[in-house]
């Protein structure tokens, strides 16, 4: 049963996923007319396909699998709010070179600074983090447990091509 405070973060996370997304296709425009080039183009949809059927397994968990109510859980809406934050680090630090498809221009060299000091590659690991806490928020904890570790899987079939979209950046 999905309750009045689940609503409200259901519209939250989708205004952020719209916002995301625009800023996305703003800079994956200014980089393709800059040059810019993707190896892993196709794998990322399915990436993107792994995370939004997460989302409906919240949903399927939510509607059919629940037998209570779910309680609004503090702890775990702090940890969403952190992983998001986390991710409007990556944009910020990244500035017109963030969008979501990893696309590169050639000859510029991969920057160092914000998560991307500590992390060569931290959407992927946000993301990751993102499916379980998002479901651990909802009370979708099948969910929680298997779409984290079938995204690790997905990424880790495509690293490869990944690898060499960031090697030469």
């Amino acid at each position: 049963m999905i309750v009045s405070w689940m609503w409200i973060a259901i519209v939250g996370l989708v205004v952020e996923r719209i916002a995301t997304k625009q800023i996305s296709s703003r800079n994956e425009r200014w980089l393709l007319e800059k040059g810019g080039r993707s190896s892993i183009e196709k794998h990322y949809r399915g990436l993107l396909i792994v995370q939004y059927l997460s989302y409906g397994a919240i949903l399927f968990e939510l509607i059919y699998l629940r037998q209570s109510t779910v309680t609004f859980n503090m702890f775990f809406f702090v940890c969403c709010v952190i992983i998001l934050s986390g991710k409007w680090w990556c944009i910020r630090s990244a500035g017109m070179f963030w969008n979501a498809k990893k696309i590169t221009l050639p000859r510029v060299r991969l920057f160092k600074q914000g998560p991307y000091k500590y992390v060569k590659q931290p959407e992927y690991v946000i993301t990751l983090l993102e499916i379980a806490f998002i479901s651990f928020l909802f009370g979708a904890y099948i969910t929680a447990c298997v779409f984290p570790f079938l995204y690790m899987i997905y990424f880790k079939s495509i690293q490869s091509g990944a690898q060499k979209v960031y090697t030469n950046a």
